[in-house]
């Protein structure tokens, strides 16, 4: 099957592109010819075209006209100005009979960050879909009851997909720990600083047992979305206040480049990640890839299943017990991270990537309004 996925792709190295590159690997690897269509700019090559924008170009067309089936990862802050492109792209193709999957990531958050504009444009982008699909039960939930989603547009739900990589050697761990200043008495925060994330429960959960890491920094945000990119620097310089005033002493590792991503949370006590909004998460299915142990709030139990300890983030005593008994209590560790392994072995991308072939195999239901 010929296959165009309207997504980010590396580089830059982000969540949502990351996630698209393992698909890609997966559906090539079973026989099937794909195009990737991304906004930025960037090198073109083979597989990769650049630049989809407000309104798409003959190139854009051209490749949407090729394709048996279109696959958009839909995220207005990760399309940006390409989202009213890709909107036109999927009707084009809805129009030509043509399977459109559309993947909602965060559809608890995500399509309310422009308020009433967001919630039109996912509208747009769910009508135009012949099936949404999602990565937990959580989303599916919060797609089935939103307000902006078409009655008629079914949901199909997946696993998030962790990917296989080659386990960093205990070698690469220590080079990675030490650079960073991680190690097994670290309790690790890792992604972009975003006040979703609640690292501030984690600052306020801080002991001399342990030493808090936060790896990221702030997603840079362009367009509509810069007002976004100063609240989470305002939340940035928050969390550092707070670290000052309660002498946490965070170690604020900085960006953290994708070679080095496994190695560190290998090299890390635990991963923490006390989140106050969430569906699922691109860390989880890291620390899945490497068997690491996880802390991590309710929002994200389906996700971390058996290989996490499942802690209120807003009870700083909960957390930091929490915290304490996983770095210290070496049974406790070996339990969640051989859980924590084997949740990584069972959801694969292959698993993701054979439920997206039986989405693309299904004729199109029906024709998107004009509108």
């Amino acid at each position: 099957m010929k296959i165009l996925i309207l997504s980010p792709f590396p580089p830059p190295t982000d969540g949502i592109a990351n996630h698209t590159r393992d698909i890609v690997t997966v559906l090539e690897a079973r026989g099937h010819e794909v195009r990737i269509l991304s906004p930025g700019r960037g090198q073109n090559h083979d597989s990769v075209t650049r630049g989809l924008t407000v309104t798409p170009r003959r190139v854009d067309r051209d490749l949407a006209d090729w394709a048996d089936a279109l696959f958009c990862q839909f995220a207005i802050s990760a399309l940006r100005a390409g989202t009213t492109g890709a909107l036109a792209l999927m009707k084009r193709a809805r129009l030509a009979g043509k399977p459109v999957i559309v993947a909602v990531h965060e559809p608890s958050r995500e399509p309310h960050l422009l308020g009433p504009v967001s919630w039109q444009l996912y509208h747009r982008a769910l009508s135009r879909a012949s099936s949404a699909l999602v990565f937990s039960i959580t989303a599916e939930h919060a797609l089935l009851h939103a307000s902006f989603k078409p009655e008629t547009t079914p949901v199909a739900r997946t696993v998030h997909g962790v990917a296989r990589v080659e386990p960093p050697t205990n070698e690469e761990i220590a080079r990675v720990g030490a650079k960073y200043g991680v190690n097994r008495t670290t309790a690790l925060q890792f992604g972009f600083i975003h006040p979703d994330k609640g690292v501030q429960l984690l600052i306020a959960a801080h002991d001399p047992q342990f030493r808090i890491a936060v790896a990221g920094t702030v997603r840079e945000r362009r367009g509509l979305f810069r007002i976004m990119g100063m609240a989470d620097k305002k939340y940035a310089q928050q969390i550092r206040d707070l670290d000052a005033t309660t002498n946490a002493e965070v170690n604020w590792c900085g960006f953290v480049p994708g070679n080095e991503m496994h190695a560190l949370v290998a090299a890390a006590g635990v991963l923490v990640l006390p989140y106050t909004k969430a569906a699922q998460s691109g860390i989880v299915a890291v620390a899945q890839s490497v068997g690491a142990p996880i802390i991590a709030s309710p929002l994200l139990a389906e996700q971390v299943g058996d290989g996490a300890l499942i802690v209120d983030p807003t009870d700083p005593d909960a957390l930091r017990d929490a915290i304490t008994s996983v770095i210290h209590d070496v049974q406790l560790r070996a339990n969640l991270s051989e859980n924590s392994g084997a949740l990584g072995a069972i959801h694969t991308y292959t698993q993701l990537v054979l439920d997206l072939e039986i989405l693309m195999a299904q004729t199109s239901p029906e024709n998107p309004r004009a509108n």
